[in-house]
């Protein structure tokens, strides 16, 4: 692939994703000329592995494939090195999306996101200074009233500390010096999704837990440790069960629209009962 293919290759990438060079920009932190220069087969070399990662994520696609699209993983020591960078990436974006919803984060995890990422966020104009107003708003909380809201800060949070820029900052500084900070950060967060999953209050996160807890390491099934193999093969294994459970969904809301009764589409797809009637109840609401 050569710059020219490459570059009508991310066009088509954020074009599938109904993106415009600004937007794609915005999300990405890349500069809006230098993604057209990417796209018209301008520029003198492939993008950097530090590029490719701030569009990856955007464009809805593996970072690691970039990687070879633009000749990265040719070099075998380089393979290596990014290996374990891919692996980060791909887990924390699992760990933010645990604890975010719609690309915000939840109100219970928002002063642990800024403790973890106000010294380490990338620039944006206006951040220092929302830095210093959001510590002093916080000591306030803490030492005078908990129940007071400012309304303009908290509004100004979200614009500073969302999904899409606490990922750019946890992968702004793509290199071996930054691995052991974001290592430490991608645990800290982890802790932080499982202890909102395992809260009463948090229903929407604990629809991740499963995922979130196969993540980690020395998993034991009676007293076996599972190997990555087979964390993968259980993986697999669920995704079919829910495919399965989908479509047998599917077909019971036809044949129920159809006029069959409950009790002859049990018997046409072997399911109970309770759960075709679960289903019709939830559908019709």
């Amino acid at each position: 692939m050569d710059l020219v293919q490459f570059g009508s290759y991310i066009k088509e990438l954020r074009k599938k994703r109904g993106l415009t060079l600004a937007s794609l920009s915005a999300l990405s932190g890349v500069s809006h000329p230098y993604l057209s220069q990417i796209e018209n087969g301008k520029l003198k070399n492939f993008p950097s592995p530090e590029i490719l990662i701030k569009i990856s994520e955007p464009l809805d696609v593996r970072y690691e494939k970039l990687l070879k699209a633009a000749g990265h993983l040719d070099n075998e020591a380089l393979h290596d090195y990014y290996e374990h960078d891919v692996k980060l990436y791909e887990m924390i974006t699992k760990v933010l999306k645990a604890l975010s919803t719609d690309g915000y984060f939840f109100e219970d995890v928002q002063i642990k996101i800024f403790e973890t990422f106000s010294e380490n966020m990338s620039f944006e104009p206006g951040l220092n200074e929302f830095n210093e107003l959001y510590l002093e708003y916080l000591r306030y909380k803490e030492e005078d009233e908990w129940d007071y809201i400012d309304v303009d800060l908290e509004e100004d949070f979200i614009k500073y500390y969302n999904y899409n820029t606490v990922l750019r900052s946890f992968t702004a500084e793509f290199n071996a010096s930054a691995f052991d900070w974001r290592e430490e950060t991608l645990n800290k967060l982890t802790e932080l999704a499982l202890e909102r999953i395992n809260s009463s209050e948090s229903v929407e996160a604990s629809k991740k837990e499963l995922s979130l807890f196969l993540e980690q390491p020395n998993i034991l099934y009676k007293t076996h440790k599972l190997s990555k193999q087979q964390i993968k093969l259980l993986e697999s294994f669920l995704d079919t069960l829910i495919m399965d459970s989908q479509k047998s969904k599917k077909i019971a809301l036809t044949l129920f629209d159809q006029g069959n009764s409950i009790e002859e589409i049990s018997k046409i797809i072997n399911e109970s009962p309770e759960t075709i009637q679960e289903w019709t109840i939830k559908e019709n609401k």
